[in-house]
């Protein structure tokens, strides 16, 4: 279960600090003047049958209704505080969106650990990339620059010639080092962010509790009544003997009989929801938001790891090639992320690609830090996830949403 359950969110509710959940009433957003959205027939048809969020001008949240109910139009935090940034000055806010979101996750309580999980998980993938993939794959290209003879296919004997440059001669040197940074960057940029997506969702979550005096997201659509506290215990008593049958299982199984782990491990949780059927809804709903966030970040991690795999050729174009490559991994690791807000949102393809072009400038600037931060070695990637989830969070929220709404509103008018 991760650390954005309803569960979680119970037991970890003091991490708040004092006073945060209480809203700031003398910090009220002003007037946002409407932005220009470029047109789109089919949007703005009111023949479409798609359904469009209704979006709060301060929260994003849906809001058909004023004031909204998320937030009542009122932020805390001096980041959010005054207009939405107008043309001009878009492209400073975007700049401005990882800064933020380093000073948010340092300055927040309780936030810093809920990257403790999705990075221990990660640091052990990466140890088993390391062995099994990378440092062989790296052992084997330099090899290559050794490998004589006509037999050998043309793809090697190219291979080879690269290898023996003056550049990936030098680098043979310290093989093991630059098979640790390949490695570190590629974990830290797919495996990572799609393990920690909904460890991310946490976080954002606290984040909007502070700056709306609640979680909008928290315990949305929940099927019943039963206390919390009463499902925390009784998931405590049934999914710990699970895990414990589970790990048995997939210790003493062999070949394709490991597959029966998950299920072992699930089954006595299975069997507490049928002996009661309102912990048994409870139980479904918190798995579906699970797997809902999981997915988000497995989308997050494909968007990522096709735009790297289009451009596998990049690293190999001498000297500016590596570095071009990584900086585009990390523009599409950062547009990637927003995929969260939007998402806690609930806010449809068209919706995103509508707000995405109508601050272009923005979102160009903040995939360009992105860019950046992801080519910083060694540390680059382990921050560039949490950093751009917040900042493109708080970028999000900042943004004028006017438009939007008013796209958004005539929709529902219109039928």
């Amino acid at each position: 279960m991760g650390l954005d359950s309803p569960l979680w969110s119970e037991i970890e509710a003091t991490s708040l600090a004092p006073g945060s959940a209480e809203r700031a009433p003398d910090r009220q957003h002003p007037r946002i003047e409407a932005e220009i959205l470029p047109l789109d027939p089919e949007l703005d048809s009111p023949q479409t049958s798609h359904v469009h969020t209704v979006p709060c001008v301060l929260c994003g949240y849906s809001a058909p209704l004023d004031p909204c109910p998320h937030c009542g139009g009122q932020a805390q935090g001096p980041s959010l505080s005054g207009a939405p940034p107008g043309r001009a000055t878009e492209v400073w806010t975007g700049l401005r969106a990882v800064p933020q979101g380093l000073g948010i996750l340092l300055r927040g309580p309780g936030l810093k650990r809920c990257l403790i999980p999705p990075f221990l998980i990660t640091c052990v993938v990466a140890l088993l990339v390391f062995t099994f993939w990378v440092g062989p794959a790296v052992d084997w290209f330099f090899a290559l620059a050794e490998a004589t003879g006509e037999d050998l296919p043309w793809w090697k004997r190219a291979l080879g010639a690269i290898a023996d440059s003056w550049l990936f001669g030098w680098l043979h040197n310290i093989s093991w080092f630059v098979a640790w940074v390949l490695t570190i960057w590629l974990t830290f940029t797919l495996i990572y962010e799609a393990i920690a997506g909904p460890f991310l969702d946490e976080i954002q979550g606290r984040i909007e509790a502070r700056w709306f005096g609640h979680d909008p997201m928290e315990d949305k659509d929940r099927p019943v009544d039963l206390p919390v506290a009463v499902c925390a215990k009784r998931t405590a008593q049934f999914g710990v003997p699970g895990l414990a049958l589970g790990a048995i299982t997939f210790w003493s199984a062999q070949g394709w009989a490991v597959l029966l782990a998950l299920p072992v491990a699930a089954a006595p949780l299975l069997v507490a929801g049928r002996l009661d059927p309102e912990y048994g809804k409870w139980l479904a709903w918190a798995a579906g938001r699970e797997l809902a966030l999981l997915w988000t970040s497995v989308k997050i991690a494909l968007f990522t790891g096709t735009v790297m795999l289009l451009f596998i050729w990049l690293p190999w174009v001498p000297l500016i090639g590596p570095p071009l490559y990584m900086a585009l991994s990390g523009f599409s690791l950062a547009l990637g992320l927003l995929d969260i807000p939007f998402s806690r949102r609930g806010w449809g393809g068209r919706q995103r690609m509508a707000f995405l072009g109508a601050h272009l400038p923005a979102f160009a600037a903040y995939g360009v830090v992105g860019s950046f931060l992801v080519g910083i070695p060694i540390f680059g990637p382990l921050l560039a996830v949490p950093l751009l989830s917040i900042g493109g969070q708080w970028l999000v929220v900042r943004l004028n949403k006017t438009g939007l709404r008013q796209r958004a509103l005539a929709k529902t008018t219109n039928g």
